[in-house]
């Protein structure tokens, strides 16, 4: 499971949340420490440390820490998915086809109300409804187009949510999408293009 911005996510919430209000879930500590330990090591290869030496009789443990957060994220997502289906069958199996279509294409309509940057349709992994990955993106230099990088997936129909740590577990629902938008026609106005880059975690800088 490789550390990206997405994967900084829950260290970030629990950086902030501590610093400006004092308060951490203690349900995402194992999330955050792991996130911690899965961070150094990329670091050491760059800087050209051995990895062995650096962690020395806590290599085990820290192997140990990964391996499990990685089977834990993987029983929680099943959990959702099962839990989701099961929500769409309560919800939607005593229709008939016809009507369960009409009613499901009322309820996905709509994007749920946005408070990440962009989002893109998906089919739901649980019901295969009409779901919605949610995102940021960046402007790819090398190619002059915008990219998506989804950080969720919400589905209105079974109420299912993946957050970053889930989507890679799911097939492809974590790889970047190429918008084959140049930035210009993209974003709102040329001078904006200029000034799009990656957002600090502190609030109000």
């Amino acid at each position: 499971m490789p550390v990206d911005q997405r994967a900084l996510v829950p260290l970030a919430n629990a950086r902030n949340g501590v610093a400006h209000a004092g308060i951490h879930h203690i349900a995402e500590v194992q999330t955050v420490f792991t996130t911690c330990l899965r961070l150094v090591d990329p670091l050491l290869t760059e800087l050209k440390i051995d990895q062995k030496q650096y962690w020395g009789g806590y290599e085990q443990l820290h192997d140990r820490l990964i391996e499990k957060r990685v089977q834990c994220a993987r029983i929680e997502l099943e959990a959702k998915l099962a839990k989701a289906r099961a929500d769409f069958e309560q919800r939607y199996g005593h229709l008939d086809e016809a009507s369960r279509q009409t009613v499901l294409a009322t309820i996905t309509r709509y994007e749920p109300m946005r408070y990440m940057e962009h989002d893109e349709e998906q089919e739901c992994p649980a019901c295969a409804s009409r779901a919605w990955l949610m995102g940021e993106t960046y402007i790819d230099d090398d190619k002059n187009t915008v990219v998506f990088s989804p950080f969720m997936l919400m589905c209105s129909a079974c109420d299912l949510h993946l957050t970053a740590e889930d989507l890679p577990l799911i097939g492809n629902l974590a790889n970047e999408i190429d918008l084959e938008e140049r930035p210009e026609n993209f974003y709102f106005s040329a001078e904006q293009v200029g000034t799009i880059v990656a957002q600090d975690w502190e609030p109000g800088t």
